[in-house]
């Protein structure tokens, strides 16, 4: 019988405590065709990531699709508070890199370049 999606993350919490890697509590790489293992199907489609992806932020898990790779589709697994705590970009800097826009007012889309 497949797991539902609180179940699958508490599968995922159990792994991140587990000690592997020489470290426990880290965040880690799990493969989609694992991910789709410990699911208990045959198959596993986005629709269904993204109901785990929701369950996960209300469990204080982090699951990042990092896409197609070298290693296949791999999905990143972290504890909020492990992003929460990096250091964000002061405004001062990023007005340092920002583009200004063109005399006329017209901004390039991302779509147009």
């Amino acid at each position: 019988m497949a797991r539902t999606e609180r179940e699958v993350i508490r599968v995922l919490r159990e792994i991140y405590e587990a000690e592997f890697g020489g470290k426990r509590n880290q965040r880690y790489l799990i493969s989609w065709g694992d991910l789709r293992a410990i699911y208990g199907f045959s198959a596993l489609y986005q629709t269904r990531f993204d109901a785990l992806v929701e369950e996960g932020r209300k469990r204080r898990l982090y699951l990042l699709d990092l896409g197609e790779g070298e290693m296949g589709r791999l999905i990143a697994v972290l504890r909020t508070r492990t992003v929460d705590r990096w250091r964000r970009v002061p405004r001062k800097i990023i007005d340092e890199y920002r583009v200004p826009p063109d005399e006329d007012g017209d901004e390039e889309s991302e779509e147009e370049c």
